[in-house]
Order: structure tokens, then C-alpha cells, then sequence
């Protein structure tokens, strides 16, 4: 198949879909220089140009995101650190065109992950079970979001991702 960022209308389009990679039921799994955001359509006649020769030193060079592996490897710590994204149970919240919202919840932990492909921030009102006080981003430096009424109003950042635990 083709790599993904030669589907991408947007290569910043990387950054949100990686987040999702991490966050969703499954287990993540990357192509060599899917991290820098190499390039790669398979023809008909070779499906060479999805193997390209590389030091993983030039990797950054070659790619058309340089930051992606830092990202990446921050939706890792976060997959590692909490057991409801490897196992927890999926349940939608909230679904449009370029922002999906949805819980990662076990027994004694709930994560609320909201994307947004969007190239501006994006506000979404998110419809939370009663008990919840607030929400702490644990992918964005602890920001929080006060949940009134059983709803929380929480920004979206253009291209990227927030990551909710409900306290």
C-alpha cells in the first residue's frame, strides 16, 4: 500500500492521525520512515518507492515533517503510561468532519481523546456523565477543562490532539 503521507491531502494531517494510531483500539504499528513522513506510492510496475535506502540519520531530511518523531514518541508515553488505551473499552462522543471525540475507559480510568484536523482551533462541547468535575489534558502539560452540568467546553488545537482525564 501507499505510505500515508502520500494519501494526505495535508501533511500536517500526520500529526492527528498518528494521535489516533495511539489512542485507538488496537496495536500501533509504523512503517520504517513513516516517522519523518517519507514519501511513497506503489505502481504497477514496483513497489519500490515504499523502501527507500536511508540512514535513519537522514530521515529527518528526506521527511516532510521533522517534529513527527517527537509526537510520536509522546503518543507512546501516553499509550504506556495508561492501561485504558491498551485495553480499555471505546465509546464515541462526539463525531464531525474533522474533529472525533471519543472514551477510553477500564474500571479506574476514563480518557476522553479528541482530535482535530482542522487548520484552526476548534471548540466542542463534550456530554460527560455527571461526577466528573474536570478534565486534565495529560498529552498537553495538564491543562484543564471544568466540567458544568455534566458538559465540558474544551478547545481543540488545529492539528492535533487532546488527551482527558476525568477527575
Amino acid at each position: 500500500v501507499d505510505r500515508i503521507a502520500s494519501r494526505l491531502h495535508e501533511a500536517s494531517h500526520l500529526y492527528p492521525l498518528h494521535a489516533l494510531l495511539f489512542t485507538v483500539p488496537g496495536v500501533p504499528s509504523l512503517y520504517y520512515g513513516s516517522e519523518w513522513g517519507l514519501l511513497g506510492k506503489k505502481s504497477h510496475q514496483s513497489d519500490a518507492p515504499l523502501r527507500p535506502i536511508f540512514h535513519p540519520r537522514q530521515g529527518a531530511q528526506q521527511g516532510s515533517q521533522p517534529d513527527l518523531p517527537a509526537a510520536i514518541a509522546r503518543f507512546a508515553r501516553l499509550r504506556h503510561r495508561h492501561r485504558a488505551l491498551r485495553h480499555g473499552g471505546y465509546r464515541q462522543l462526539h463525531v464531525s468532519k474533522e474533529q472525533l471525540v471519543f472514551m477510553r475507559e477500564l474500571a479506574d480510568e476514563r480518557l476522553v481523546v479528541a482530535v482535530n484536523s482542522a487548520d484552526q482551533p476548534v471548540a466542542v462541547t463534550l456530554p460527560l456523565e455527571l461526577g466528573a468535575s474536570q478534565l486534565v489534558d495529560v498529552l498537553n502539560e495538564g491543562e484543564r477543562f471544568e466540567v458544568k452540568g455534566g458538559q465540558a467546553l474544551v478547545t481543540l488545537p488545529p492539528h492535533w490532539a487532546r488527551v482527558l482525564k476525568l477527575g
